[in-house]
């Protein structure tokens, strides 16, 4: 009798740990998602040097602990600024801080254009929009002594 009815009796279940894995994965990025929708972005006010405070300023505390666990390598660097710049990016719909001075310096409408595709940069045209905004927030930043030569390439201690 029991091998009759066993199949009505049983069912396969999925694996509870890749359920809580799954639910967990959901909770994480809805935590991501709050964050950057979160995130204030002053579009009034460009910076003609970046460093890794300002590129890290719009990027999920969330999404960084868990790159951070991912890797040491991915522990507030370079590469974890520009992997949480992408996301922001891809989440907010709006091109953060780090890809318009990134795409300025860069200046070189090729790439720009290859590497937009990629979500890394903004367009050209966007470069060309943001370009005299830059420029005017650096003069108007800038020392007396700067304000003789401004130039848009970063030093070593800025991105």
């Amino acid at each position: 009798m029991f091998r009759s009815k066993a199949s009505s009796l049983l069912r396969l279940l999925p694996s509870s740990d890749e359920d809580d894995v799954e639910v967990e994965l959901e909770k994480v990025a809805h935590q991501i998602v709050c964050d950057v929708n979160e995130s204030v972005v002053d579009d009034n006010n460009y910076h003609a040097r970046v460093d890794m405070d300002i590129a890290l300023d719009c990027v999920s505390s969330t999404l960084l602990s868990l790159l951070s666990k991912l890797s040491t390598k991915l522990n507030h660097t370079l590469p974890v600024a520009l992997i949480g710049n992408i996301v922001t990016n891809v989440i907010s719909g709006r091109f953060t801080t780090l890809q318009i001075a990134v795409s300025i310096v860069l200046n070189r409408k090729g790439l720009i254009e290859q590497l937009y595709d990629f979500l890394v940069f903004c367009s050209y045209d966007e470069v060309l929009w943001f370009k005299p905004s830059v420029a005017a927030a650096a003069v108007s930043n800038a020392s007396l002594e700067e304000r003789v030569s401004i130039e848009f390439n970063a030093p070593p201690d800025t991105i």
